[in-house]
């Protein structure tokens, strides 16, 4: 099979499909409620998991609270824009 393969960002990679720019993605991108409305996905052997927050180790941050009032960087489109 020949394949073309297209670099996308997490920023634009829902459009390039919406848009017909490429076929299919392969990509780290969960499984949501609104996404399944939109986009077909096929069953994988990949387990489901929640995301990582990664930070320095003197920031003092433990837990997911202790982010709470502090900048964070997320990827646009992300599922944890929203909660945070």
């Amino acid at each position: 099979v020949e394949v073309e393969l297209t670099p996308v960002q997490p920023s634009n990679r829902v459009q390039f499909l919406q848009q017909g720019k490429v076929d299919a993605l392969i990509a780290n991108m969960e499984v949501t409620k609104e996404r399944a409305e939109i986009f077909s996905y096929p069953p994988t052997p990949f387990e489901e998991i929640g995301g990582a927050l990664i930070t320095r180790k003197d920031s003092g941050i433990k837990t997911w609270n202790d982010v709470r009032g502090k900048p964070v960087c997320v990827s646009q489109g992300s599922n944890y824009t929203k909660p945070l």
